[in-house]
């Protein structure tokens, strides 16, 4: 008896396991013509109509004499199908960035082109997909002369598709803090970077996946404004110059 009960729990579990593998399942009509519709079968009376639903909607009504037999089968699925695109068009987003900047400094200082590296983020809300407003800080090296800066600044940006590669427009404002202190050079002279005011503006792209994560490329036009003051110990005398960075910058990134 323990044997016939142990070989039966076997079977049953056997079987369990089976059903939990195939997964979802679905009718399947095949006709005299060869055939197959898939879907749910919703009615099949003895020497009345075959109705069955197929996946979109439809749904198909056969006579008896057209079906050549009836089963449920595992739900066909197509391997060339991909999942939808994640598409971030509302709510909370977070983009991070880094780049390169190419430009020249004006102002007197170091007037050679320059390239340097720009690391961003950004987080916002979209209120539309048109319209969305967010916080954002960075780190901006521009060249060896001259201190990083840190830019803390407000972000709209929106999106006028909703289809494929989606272009967005983004304009940011704020003001960029400078990371040096006053800077005693050999020949009695006290130099000191203050940080100003820094906006950008430029075009990107969002090229969504199947994931909520996806990537962004941007090109943008930028100012940073900065300013110099170099102190004289042997005339004590003060010397403070305006410095404009204008750069045009480069970047790519993730976001979510």
């Amino acid at each position: 008896m323990k044997t016939q009960i142990t070989l039966f729990f076997f079977l049953l579990t056997g079987l369990m396991g089976a059903q939990a593998q195939e997964g979802p399942l679905e009718d399947v009509v095949y006709l005299r013509n060869g055939s197959q519709l898939r879907g749910t079968l919703i009615e099949n009376r003895p020497g009345g109509p075959v109705k069955i639903q197929l996946l979109g909607g439809s749904i198909f009504v056969l006579e008896q004499g057209e079906v050549d037999s009836i089963a449920k089968e595992p739900r066909f699925v197509d391997p060339k199908a991909m999942p939808p695109l994640q598409r971030k068009n509302t709510g909370w987003w977070n983009a991070s960035t880094v780049g390169l900047n190419f430009g020249q400094t004006a102002g007197g200082y170091n007037n050679t082109g320059t390239v340097g590296v720009a690391i961003h983020n950004v987080t916002g809300y979209f209120i539309h997909p048109a319209i969305g407003i967010g916080l954002g800080a960075g780190f901006d090296y521009y060249d060896s002369y001259f201190s990083p800066m840190v830019p803390l600044y407000l972000q709209v940006e929106g999106m006028w598709t909703r289809e494929g590669p989606t272009p967005y427009y983004f304009a940011s404002g704020g003001y960029g803090l400078s990371l040096s202190r006053e800077q005693q050079n050999g020949w009695g002279t006290t130099r000191q970077e203050d940080g100003g005011l820094f906006w950008q503006a430029g075009l990107g792209l969002r090229l969504f996946t199947q994931r909520d994560l996806h990537f962004v490329l941007q090109v943008a036009y930028r100012q940073q404004h900065r300013t110099i003051t170099e102190r004289y110990d042997w005339n004590n005398a003060v010397h403070e110059l305006s410095i404009t960075q204008p750069r045009l910058l480069f970047s790519w990134g993730i976001a979510f």
